[in-house]
């Protein structure tokens, strides 16, 4: 049975507390003399540019940065390729579940091996630097620097870069993995020497192997694992999640693709967030954008059902709905053949009422 709490006041205020709880955590590991020792490790463990991780990779400029990790773009001295090159953040360094998770995301991207999820090239453990993961360097930009630049995509656009993901979820569900982060800031963006765009899936240090509980679910904050205005009901309240998670999530892409903005405002504080997500009536994307085909909002209604199983039953079946709805509708294509068939029957009565000249008589070459 699928239940709700009557009173969505209190999960609010306990992710309130979890907040709190994280900016106290910040304070802590200070010695007598006012000096953080984690601090200043972290200090010594900065990389910087001309830096050499494991007699390997020499890195030339940073290219990223999250949370938990750092990536610079590398060369490697081996093979002559540039690389990114993924470090855990050296704040981080000595934290049990930031690299139980990074040796995860390692263990994943090695067994991904599919066009649609960015290619690991090779992993291994620096002594200063900790442990580093290099994949394929892209040349592009995140869904999410695209929509900050544009704005919106366009039907088309938004049926290439979905369809990628699509593919990258369907794969990742068959191996028994579940996401569990799908956002625009995690799809990268490249596009071929004919113009053909295409997406990559990114950043897998928070995916579920497996039916099995996630030993690190929760991180030291006591937060849980994912974008919290992103996560999917049962992922904000801890109850168990599969591959529908994945589903919610790649509807709410969809939906600030089309829209240009998220369907839940994740600016607001935590508590209210999580509140949204549990209890909120999530907008209505053509009422938000009358561009959006009204086929859309079924579409994303039934994504993000508040129930896993009121979803669609996996991310093949979802794609293949949103294709749909993301070609041009029959009655325009209707509308589009009559005005060609009006067009080519005024071409063709304008040549039978022209008057045309008499042509010349013919000479006969070789006369006089």
């Amino acid at each position: 049975m699928w239940g709700w709490p009557r009173n969505g006041r209190g999960v609010a205020r306990a992710w309130e507390r979890k907040g709190r709880s994280r900016i106290r955590g910040g304070t802590k590991c200070a010695n007598s003399n006012g000096t953080n020792p984690r601090r200043n490790d972290a200090m010594e463990r900065s990389p910087h540019a001309g830096n050499v991780i494991a007699s390997r990779f020499a890195l030339e400029r940073e290219v990223g940065r999250g949370g938990t990790s750092v990536v610079w773009a590398a060369s490697d001295l081996t093979t002559g390729k540039h690389v990114a090159l993924k470090l855990v953040a050296p704040q981080e360094a000595h934290d049990p579940v930031v690299n139980d998770r990074f040796a995860r995301e390692c263990e994943v991207l090695l067994r991904c091996q599919i066009r649609q999820v960015v290619r690991a090239e090779a992993t291994g453990y620096d002594q200063t630097h900790g442990f580093f993961l290099a994949m394929e360097l892209l040349e592009g930009e995140t869904l999410e620097q695209r929509l900050a630049r544009v704005g919106v995509l366009s039907a088309a656009e938004l049926r290439c870069v979905a369809k990628d993901v699509a593919k990258a979820l369907s794969y990742l569900h068959g191996l028994g993995i579940t996401h569990r982060d799908l956002k625009p800031a995690n799809i990268f963006l490249v596009q071929d020497g004919c113009g053909e765009l295409s997406a990559k899936l990114l950043d897998f240090g928070t995916v579920k192997l497996g039916e099995n509980a996630d030993r690190y679910g929760r991180t030291e904050a006591g937060a849980l694992v994912g974008t919290p205005s992103r996560m999917s009901p049962e992922q904000a309240r801890s109850l168990p999640i599969d591959h529908r998670t994945d589903v919610w999530a790649f509807a709410m892409v969809a939906f600030e693709a089309l829209v240009g903005s998220q369907a839940i405002d994740g600016t607001m504080p935590l508590g209210q967030v999580v509140l949204a997500v549990c209890f909120a009536r999530l907008p209505v994307p053509s009422q938000l954008n009358a561009a959006v085909d009204h086929r859309f909002d079924a579409w994303f209604a039934r994504s993000t059902a508040l129930a896993p199983q009121d979803r669609f039953d996996s991310v093949a079946a979802q794609w293949m709905a949103l294709s749909t709805v993301l070609e041009p509708s029959a009655s325009s294509a209707h509308r589009l053949g009559r005005a060609a068939r009006r067009v080519r029957t005024v071409l063709i009565d304008a040549t039978n009422t022209m008057t045309l000249p008499p042509l010349a008589p013919r000479r006969n070459v070789g006369t006089t």
